[in-house]
């Protein structure tokens, strides 16, 4: 620690990260939210990555890890470390979370049964919810509803 731009906090007092764009800092570039890990009740918090604004969110959870293998002797390594990275999505709405079991219509419309009001939607623009852009899109349209 202690390296030019490096900060620290304890998790325990922070509740929310907001990146800014450094070339215009009234953009916001990403948020983050700490709740807990509904895969993990003994996390008790865990950042979150929030998509979109609104009642109905998307969020994503990255997790990185490590593999360790063990190499040939013959070859002069022990072991070798491998990164590896996956993300989680889940739709929060009043609070609670449903994970995703995937990117997809069906995935969503299981995790908020009230999408399937906006088929018509999901056709005229051509939307098949393959994307985490596609979601994002949905539920804005979703909470443009909710709205009025």
């Amino acid at each position: 620690m202690g390296g030019e731009g490096e900060m620290a906090a304890s998790i325990e007092n922070m509740r929310k990260i907001v990146i800014f764009s450094n070339e215009d800092t009234s953009k916001v570039e990403a948020t983050f939210l700490v709740f807990g890990d509904p895969a993990q009740p003994k996390n008790p918090a865990t950042f979150f990555q929030v998509l979109n604004n609104g009642k109905i969110q998307l969020l994503k959870q990255t997790t990185v890890g490590t593999n360790k293998m063990r190499v040939d002797p013959i070859v002069g390594q022990s072991e070798t470390v491998y990164f590896y990275s996956s993300n989680s999505f889940y739709i929060r709405k009043d609070e609670s979370m449903t994970k995703l079991d995937g990117l997809g219509k069906n995935s969503v419309f299981e995790a908020l049964p009230e999408a399937a009001t906006g088929n018509e939607w999901l056709a005229a623009n051509k939307n098949k919810l393959k994307k985490e852009g596609d979601i994002v899109e949905f539920l804005d349209y979703l909470n443009s509803k909710e709205g009025k």
